[in-house]
């Protein structure tokens, strides 16, 4: 039993209210998501869940490995720094990732859907019409003038690393030609 969590009804329902920032999986999806970010951030582990509602666990990557990064809690990794920016009612946002999460305004979301949500009350949104897709609201700089949707990171994250540390190098030559 201890390689095993059952969902069951009673646990879903009560998980239920925080799983509405999340809005392109259903409650119960988000509810297994969540549990299986507890595990994996309570003992090391990665949960992974199978069709019959079981999570199993499995060793997970170690999280030092690699360029400094954030993990989402569906298992993205986003690299500390990149800068988030969108449009939104004509207005220029941005946000930043951080070892921590995403940086908009004074606070660190766990998600760039939660950033968003609140970048859209920030402006004024209905709270109803502030619930988007953070991986499409969000873009980020792959090449002077050039932009990409954040969901790169989850459709090809080798390319957007790339395209973020080909950036990366771009900003340092600019600045070191200026002085």
């Amino acid at each position: 039993m201890a390689d095993e969590w059952k969902l069951t009804a009673e646990t879903v329902e009560l998980l239920k209210p925080l799983a509405r920032p999340f809005i392109d999986k259903t409650p119960e999806d988000v509810v297994r998501n969540l549990i299986a970010h507890f595990h994996a951030t309570k003992d090391g582990v990665t949960a992974v869940s199978s069709e019959d509602d079981t999570l199993r666990r499995r060793p997970r990557r170690d999280f030092d490995e690699g360029p400094p990064a954030f993990t989402t809690s569906r298992g993205t990794k986003l690299p500390v720094g990149l800068v988030l920016k969108a449009t939104y009612r004509d207005e220029t946002l941005r946000a930043e990732v951080t070892r921590e999460g995403i940086e908009y305004g004074d606070n660190v979301y766990g998600d760039p859907s939660a950033a968003a949500k609140q970048a859209k009350l920030d402006l004024g949104a209905d709270p109803e019409a502030a619930q988007t897709n953070g991986w499409t609201f969000w873009s980020f700089n792959t090449k002077p003038r050039r932009i990409a949707k954040i969901s790169r990171f989850r459709e090809d994250p080798k390319r957007a690393w790339a395209e973020f540390e080909e950036m990366q190098n771009y900003e340092l030559t600019q600045s070191a030609s200026e002085n």
